[in-house]
C-alpha cells in the first residue's frame, strides 16, 4: 500500500500546523509497518527543519500556496509525481492545500474559522478583515467538498466538518491532539525562579488569540491583588502588530519588564522556557484543540484559559477557566492559583491523569495510520 503525505503547505511561520507536520513526517519516515510505502511532498521549510533532502520517496517544493510565484509550476509537478507513485491514499496534513488530487485524499482539517466560528473571534476583525474572512471561508468550504474523508481533533469539529463537506459523520476521524514525541526526550523538571512567577502564553500573534489582553491582566493583578512579580513570556515576531500593541500598553502602565518576547522558538528551546514557568495563560477566542494545553500539563504549568467549549472539554477540572475577554476575571483566576498551594497540588495531580490520555504520540500516529489504511482499502 502506498501512502502519499502532502505537507507542502507546512510553513514555519504559520502556527501549529508546521509542528504537527514536522512530528508526523518524522514518525512516518521512521515507521516500519510491513506493506506500507510512505511517500512525501514536503515544503522546503519542513525539509530544512528535518534536515532531509530529496530522494526516491521524498519530493521537496517551495512552500505553498504561493499564488504570485511558484504555484502553477508546483501544481504541474505534483500531478506528475502522483501519476508516477499512484498512491492508494493521499494525506494532506495542512489542509486544504489548494491542490486537487486524482486519488483518494484524507484532509487533516482543524480551522475553527470555517468549522465553528463565534462572535468573540469575529469582533477581532476589521471591516475589511470580515470581508476577507467571508471569501476565505467560502473557498475553504468549496475545497472541503472536493474531499470525502477527514481527520480532525474534536468531536464537535468533526460534526461540523461532516455537515460542511456533506459527507457521513463516519468519514471524519477524530484523533485528539497529543504531546509531541520530542518533549519526552527533553528534561521537564522545574527550574526555580525566586524573583518571578513566570507565565507562558505561546501562540501565533493572530488577533483571535487575544494576547493583547496580557497588559490589562497584569494591571488587574497589581491593582486588585497587589501582585507585582508575575512575568509573561510570549513568542511572536518583534514586528507583529499584536506585539507592538502589547508594548505600547506596557509602556503606558510602566510594566515593560513584565513581558518577555522570545520570538519564534523551536520545540527544544520552548521547553527551556516551560521549565522555568509556573503557569500557562491561554486567552484564545477560537480554537479546535490547543496543543499548548498538553504541553502545559507535561511541564506542570497550572492552566488559566478562556471559558469556551474547546478549552473546557480538554481541560475539565485540571485548570481554571475565565470569562472570555475579561481581564479582571483572568487576573482573579491567576491570583487564586498563586495564593492556594492546596489547589496547586490538586491541579498537578489532575494534569497527570489527563496526560495518560494525551501523552502517547505513538498511539496518536497509529490512529491516523489506521484510518488512512481503512480509507485506502475502501
Amino acid at each position: 500500500m502506498k501512502i502519499l503525505i502532502n505537507a507542502i503547505c507546512a510553513k514555519k511561520h504559520a502556527g501549529g500546523g508546521f509542528q504537527i507536520s514536522l512530528n508526523f513526517v518524522k514518525a512516518a519516515i521512521n515507521d516500519t509497518t510491513k506493506d506500507i510505502e510512505w511517500y512525501f511532498l514536503l515544503s522546503d521549510h519542513l525539509a530544512e527543519a528535518l534536515s532531509i533532502k530529496k530522494n526516491n520517496n521524498i519530493y521537496i517544493f517551495p512552500a505553498q500556496p504561493d499564488f504570485k510565484g511558484t504555484y502553477c509550476t508546483v501544481r504541474k509537478k505534483i500531478r506528475k509525481v502522483e501519476e508516477i507513485i499512484k498512491p492508494d491514499v493521499v494525506y494532506s496534513i495542512v489542509a486544504p492545500s489548494y491542490f486537487i488530487f486524482k486519488n483518494k485524499e484524507v484532509m487533516r482539517y482543524t480551522n475553527p474559522w470555517v468549522a465553528h466560528p463565534n462572535s468573540y473571534a469575529r469582533n477581532t476583525l476589521s471591516f475589511s478583515g470580515k470581508l476577507r474572512n467571508i471569501v476565505y471561508t467560502a473557498i475553504h468550504k468549496y475545497l472541503l467538498r472536493k474531499c470525502k474523508y477527514f481527520i480532525t481533533q474534536a468531536d464537535y469539529t468533526a460534526t461540523c466538518i461532516a455537515q460542511i463537506a456533506r459527507v457521513p459523520r463516519e468519514n471524519v476521524c477524530v484523533v485528539s491532539n497529543v504531546l509531541p514525541a520530542i518533549y519526552k526526550t527533553l528534561d521537564n523538571s522545574s527550574v526555580s525562579d525566586s524573583n518571578w512567577i513566570n507565565v507562558t502564553s505561546v501562540a501565533a500573534p493572530f488577533p483571535h488569540k487575544n494576547l493583547d489582553i496580557i497588559p490589562e491582566v497584569l494591571l488587574e493583578l497589581q491593582n486588585n491583588h497587589g501582585i507585582r512579580n508575575v512575568r509573561f513570556h510570549v513568542t511572536m515576531p518583534n514586528d507583529s502588530p499584536v506585539w507592538k500593541n502589547i508594548e505600547k500598553k506596557l509602556i503606558e502602565y510602566n510594566m515593560q519588564n513584565r513581558v518577555i518576547n522570545h520570538g519564534r522558538l523551536s520545540q527544544d528551546k520552548l521547553a527551556e522556557i516551560y521549565r522555568s514557568a509556573q503557569m500557562m495563560f491561554l486567552p484564545t477566542l477560537l480554537e479546535v484543540f490547543s496543543a499548548s494545553i498538553i504541553e502545559a500539563m507535561y511541564f506542570d504549568m497550572k492552566i488559566v484559559a478562556s471559558d469556551f467549549p474547546f478549552n473546557r472539554k480538554v481541560i475539565e477540572d485540571a485548570g481554571l477557566l475565565f470569562k472570555p475577554t475579561n481581564a479582571k476575571d483572568a487576573a482573579d483566576k491567576i491570583a487564586e492559583i498563586i495564593g492556594d498551594t492546596e489547589l496547586q497540588k490538586k491541579l498537578t495531580e489532575r494534569m497527570k491523569e489527563k496526560l495518560k490520555v494525551y501523552g502517547d504520540y505513538q498511539a496518536h500516529f497509529d490512529s491516523i495510520k489506521k484510518f488512512l489504511v481503512e480509507v485506502a482499502s475502501k
